[in-house]
């Protein structure tokens, strides 16, 4: 067997298994720690709902250091008001929590992020709740998105985007985080 490393990746990756019988996203990757080689298994982007004590065993318990301690789960915002507006199904709260499981099971484990600076409607206030959550969540690395318009998208028809001058000073700011936090994680590992 060649290969040497597999990267299970899908845009709702949690819902594998959802038009199957007697499998979904735990199922496959035990089946695939269990009846392959492969040194190196890598999951793509989970959404933070789909963290849970199962899963995390199986990083910890089960993988014997094949499944890579990456976790990629987006925040989007920090404004549980944003998040409602994106149609995302967790909390920032829950978001925090998440994050601090994985570090408390598997401290190893590299956690990044998305962020979307000035979605449509977003205020000061909810701007800086971002900047909270991120601060408190254990967090490795993040990569900030300055909100774009997307024809087709609900936040492509509302009256309230954000100006373009707000959105670039936010991004900067949120960089700028993103940058401390980065260079905080690769301290902590040297040697």
């Amino acid at each position: 067997n060649d290969i040497k490393e597999v990267v299970l990746t899908g845009t709702q990756l949690g819902n594998y298994g959802f038009d199957l019988k007697n499998i979904n996203l735990k199922g496959l990757i035990k089946k695939v720690l269990n009846e392959t080689n492969i040194e190196r298994i890598r999951v793509s982007s989970l959404q933070p709902k789909e963290i849970d004590q199962e899963l995390i065993n199986i990083w910890k318990n089960e993988s014997n250091g094949r499944l890579c301690p990456h976790f990629h789960l987006p925040l989007q915002s920090g404004s549980n008001n944003i998040l409602k507006k994106m149609r995302r199904r967790y909390s920032s709260e829950e978001f925090i929590d998440i994050t601090n499981l994985i570090n408390e099971y598997i401290p190893s484990a590299s956690i990044t992020t998305d962020v979307i600076v000035g979605f449509p409607s977003e205020t000061e206030i909810e701007f800086n709740e971002t900047l909270k959550v991120v601060e408190e969540s254990y967090l490795n690395n993040l990569h900030v998105f300055p909100y774009s318009s997307r024809p087709g998208t609900s936040a492509y028809y509302s009256k309230e985007h954000t100006k373009p001058e707000i959105i670039k000073r936010r991004s900067k700011e949120l960089v700028k985080l993103s940058k401390n936090i980065a260079d905080e994680s690769m301290k902590n590992i040297i040697g």
